[in-house]
């Protein structure tokens, strides 16, 4: 029975993409529950050394209301952290069986199957739309996804980050497969995520995704024993992936318009990299204001406005973060923050790469590439996922030491 509940625990965070986003914060809720219901465990030292390190970007939210508290913004903001201190504290308790390789297994076996079926109602809620008759174009098509999808609605970057763990949980699928049919079932779903990440066009999480693919390609390659097959099918990928950006109008022009050099000289608030380019600039004149300690919770969304309404006023019209979860930590929390920030990481690097696990070393390159590109810890459907998959594979390392 105790067995029966983890699996579910587990197949419900397996189902994250297919969960409203409002209502992700139930899974969380859930696990607790099952986590205490299932025999906790009294953690031992080294688990509590783990859970604090895990938990210290949390621990950085509460330190800096020493600073600045804003009655409207910081509790909203803290609520959305929530996870990052209860995620660790419940793998610290939990029983160990979660990170059984069966479990593992069946749980990257949903999470993929739900990143094909979220794919796949994508591409049908666009041709619904009339985006492949050319009666809607992309960009209204995107926005309905955005805001309007039944259940399912949801920011294209945020998709594209679940879709793209989808593909990085597929290469240990893959070596725990031995049936050709099946294998072969694996590589259509890699297909129509890939196709469908590529489709949406957003450059972080593609870009991302493509570095945190080189240590899983690196380590297909040297353990195959075909590897000219291996080669052809490497250059098919890329040549279709190329074929996909220059057919597709949209996903040309965004990039191309980063190959411009006038997206550097010019403000255009129609072009989205020359909008990053603004933000970053005012992000990075207020942090040298604040270097150490930064403007806190809440009041550093408040100088960023300010500074919008002086550069380029659509930023401050449409509210903007800083696009950069490490600058957004320097101007929050300032240097003593952003360092803090790279001993979680640093750690975990640490773990993943003595344990040698290739899955959580490419959750943990793809996560802080991202990092550079989108505030992904300031919103709910960004920090759940992350917070568990980076637990659940630095807590299972633990455990298979």
């Amino acid at each position: 029975m105790k067995k029966k509940l983890l699996k579910v625990s587990l197949i419900l965070f397996s189902l994250f993409i297919l969960i409203p986003s409002e209502k992700r914060g139930i899974l969380v809720i859930l696990f607790a529950l099952i986590a205490v219901i299932t025999s906790p465990q009294y953690p031992k030292i080294k688990t509590l050394k783990l859970f604090l390190i895990n938990a210290l970007p949390f621990i950085i939210y509460l330190l800096s209301l020493l600073l600045y508290f804003d009655p409207e913004q910081t509790p909203k903001k803290l609520e959305t952290g929530l996870s990052i201190i209860v995620l660790p504290l419940i793998f610290a308790i939990i029983n160990k069986e979660i990170f059984n390789k069966k479990v593992e297994i069946l749980m990257q076996k949903v999470f993929v199957f739900s990143a094909v079926l979220f794919s796949l109602i994508i591409l049908i809620y666009f041709m619904n739309l009339g985006y492949f008759t050319g009666v809607k174009t992309y960009g209204y098509c995107l926005s309905k996804l955005t805001n309007k999808l039944p259940l399912l609605a949801d920011h294209p970057i945020y998709i594209s980050i679940a879709l793209s763990i989808a593909i990085l949980f597929s290469y240990n699928i893959y070596l725990n497969i031995s049936k050709y049919y099946e294998k072969i079932v694996l590589l259509i779903a890699v297909f129509i995520v890939f196709a469908t990440i590529l489709f949406l066009s957003r450059r972080g999480p593609v870009f991302a995704l493509c570095l945190a693919l080189i240590p899983v390609l690196y380590k297909l390659y040297k353990s195959s024993n075909r590897k000219s097959l291996f080669m052809k099918l490497g250059i098919g990928a890329i040549v279709s992936a190329i074929t996909i950006i220059l057919l597709v109008k949209p996903i040309k022009k965004r990039v191309f318009e980063v190959l411009n050099p006038k997206t550097y000289v010019e403000k255009n608030e129609t072009n989205s990299t020359n909008n990053r380019i603004q933000i970053y600039k005012c992000a990075v004149e207020l942090i040298k204001q604040k270097p150490i300690l930064g403007y806190g919770i809440g009041r550093d969304r408040k100088e960023l406005y300010d500074c919008y309404k002086e550069n380029l006023y659509y930023l401050y019209e449409n509210k903007f973060n800083t696009h950069n979860q490490y600058l957004g930590i320097l101007l929050r929390f300032g240097t003593l923050g952003l360092l803090s920030f790279f001993l979680f990481l640093l750690y975990n690097y640490r773990a993943a790469l003595n344990s040698k696990n290739i899955i959580f070393l490419s959750i943990l390159i793809f996560y802080t590439t991202n990092f550079l590109f989108e505030n992904v810890l300031e919103r709910q459907n960004g920090v759940i996922l992350f917070s568990f998959l980076i637990n659940y594979y630095s807590f299972k390392n633990i455990e298979d030491d």
